[in-house]
């Protein structure tokens, strides 16, 4: 288990585990994590993992031995290695096939579930996030979002590492106290790409004014990837007219659709306008699909772009696994409705 605030002693870590052919397994906290808190979800993912090891660093490794309901977990201090400067150790084989990863929930809501993740199919995942996302060694990337979810880890970290392009990581928890940062950091760093939640760019519209930004300019942003979440219409609206003045280009808004286990499944391509379906949503609670004309018994549903060669979509009945009809599916494209 790899327990880090963002940052490089997380990526070091995770590569470490790479490198010795060791299951990965990022443990998710938040930087208001209560410790009470962390202990349980440390405790629920090491039952469930059966994980023996923890790497750390000294402030949580400190407070992890003084619990003793984690008395069976070793504790690996990443800043006590450093100070005596370990031998480098030979890269173990890895086979396609041996797990990379097991990616867990929050656990915000219910127990934390883990998806595993082979190396094999992290590449791919890699591979078709760099595709999707327009990322190469000349792309400057700015990510707030938490390393140890799939997104995060891919558009901050993996996908630069694989394009030899520059990440600037900052931590979720500076976005939300400073959100100018994300701006001043997208200015400074002349980022070409940055990506998060459609709520964040409502949170930028609400707690940020023209004024407070009109320093910065964001004319060098080709991509912003909204993923991770539904994507809202009226966020788009609102965020492209807010900040226009500061250089925000119009079409660079790229809505994402992604799993834990593939990583990016579509994301609409930068430059092309944003496509909306108004579906009736009594329909969808059925799961049909229903083109509607009225706005009070309809909700706007945002493209997130074509499937791109190298992966295969198949819609299909939650419960059946058949796939559906036309009348269920009627889409081409795909939208996230959640």
């Amino acid at each position: 288990m790899i327990l880090f605030p963002q940052g490089l002693q997380y990526i070091v870590s995770l590569m470490a585990c790479f490198h010795a052919n060791i299951v990965a397994i990022p443990i998710p906290v938040s930087d208001t994590a209560q410790q009470a808190q962390l202990v349980d979800k440390i405790m629920s993912i090491a039952k469930d993992a059966q994980a023996t090891w923890l790497i750390t660093n000294t402030y949580h490794k400190q407070y992890l031995q003084a619990n003793k309901a984690l008395h069976l977990l070793a504790v690996l201090d990443i800043e006590a290695l450093m100070i005596n400067e370990p031998a480098a150790i030979e890269e173990r084989q890895q086979s396609p096939e041996d797990t990379a990863l097991l990616l867990y929930t929050s656990g915000s809501t219910a127990q934390p579930k883990g998806a595993v993740i082979s190396h094999r199919s992290l590449m791919s995942q890699v591979q078709q996030g760099a595709l999707q996302w327009a990322v190469d060694q000349d792309s400057c990337i700015v990510s707030w979002i938490p390393q140890s979810h799939n997104f995060g880890l891919h558009f901050g970290v993996l996908v630069p590492l694989l394009k030899g392009a520059s990440s600037i990581i900052l931590s979720p928890g500076s976005f939300v106290s400073k959100p100018k940062d994300w701006f001043y950091y997208i200015d400074q760093y002349r980022a070409s790409h940055i990506a998060a939640p459609n709520f964040a760019f409502d949170y930028c519209c609400s707690m940020l004014d023209i004024t407070s930004v009109e320093a910065f300019s964001l004319t060098s942003l080709k991509v912003i990837i909204s993923g991770g979440e539904a994507n809202r219409k009226e966020t788009y609206d609102s965020f492209t007219h807010k900040f226009r003045r500061i250089g925000l280009e119009e079409d660079i808004f790229c809505p994402h659709y992604g799993l834990s286990e593939m990583g990016a499944v579509t994301t609409k391509i930068s430059g092309i306008p944003l496509r909306y379906l108004a579906l009736d949503i009594s329909s969808l609670a059925h799961n049909k699909i229903k083109y509607s004309t009225q706005k009070s018994s309809s909700r706007t549903v945002v493209s997130c772009g074509e499937v791109r060669p190298g992966v295969r979509l198949a819609i299909v009945n939650p419960v059946t696994a058949v796939s559906c009809s036309t009348e269920d599916s009627g889409l081409q494209e795909v939208g996230k409705f959640g």
